[in-house]
């Protein structure tokens, strides 16, 4: 079967500041010694940083990371490198604070890690949970089941409107962010599993 590669100069579903540094990354990768190894780049945009994590097949040379570290300055970002599984994530330098997004409707803040499942634009996630909350009109009583509930997005939304919600995710990680963000932010009526 042939390969399908997009050459992308833009993405209008990105939020900024990673909408404009598709091609910035590209030239950034192409420059690299090793270019062919990089293969993916995961983007995670949090309210106060951008999260670009390169997957990397072989370490980067002393003047890859020169050059690595010049683009995180320049463009403002926090760059991590991932030379294996998602367990091996490191920070190009010295790590920064918790990434992390607001839902203000409901006065939470959600801390999640560069790998960890986030919708990839902030604005049209919160529009989004507010929507889902108000369509389902959740009545003070209810005992509300979240499957595949994450890091806790609409979960802990929701625990703001129903007397419990039981969220349930299968990846462990995730289980345990949202336990955190549920601790963080006084939720004490979900249950997460």
């Amino acid at each position: 079967s042939a390969p399908y590669v997009a050459d992308l100069r833009a993405c209008p579903v990105l939020a900024p500041p990673a909408d404009g540094l598709i091609e910035p990354l590209a030239v950034l990768i192409g420059s690299l010694s090793i270019a062919t190894r990089v293969p993916q780049v995961e983007v995670a945009v949090a309210d106060d940083a951008c999260a670009l994590v390169l997957r990397t097949i072989e370490p980067p040379t002393p003047v890859d990371r020169e050059t690595l570290c010049a683009f995180e300055a320049r463009s403002r970002v926090r760059l991590y490198l991932q030379p294996g599984g998602t367990d091996t994530v490191v920070p190009l330098a010295a790590d920064g604070p918790p990434l992390h997004y607001t839902l203000r409707a409901f006065g939470l803040r959600i801390e999640f890690g560069p790998v960890d499942f986030i919708q990839v634009n902030g604005p049209l996630n919160a529009a989004m949970v507010e929507r889902a909350v108000e369509l389902l009109d959740v009545p003070p009583d209810a005992e509300v089941l979240d499957l595949y509930c994450g890091l806790g997005n609409f979960t802990l939304a929701l625990a703001s409107r129903a007397r419990a919600v039981t969220g349930v995710e299968g990846e462990a990680t995730l289980v345990a962010r949202a336990r955190a963000n549920a601790a963080s932010n006084t939720v004490a009526n979900a249950t997460l599993h």
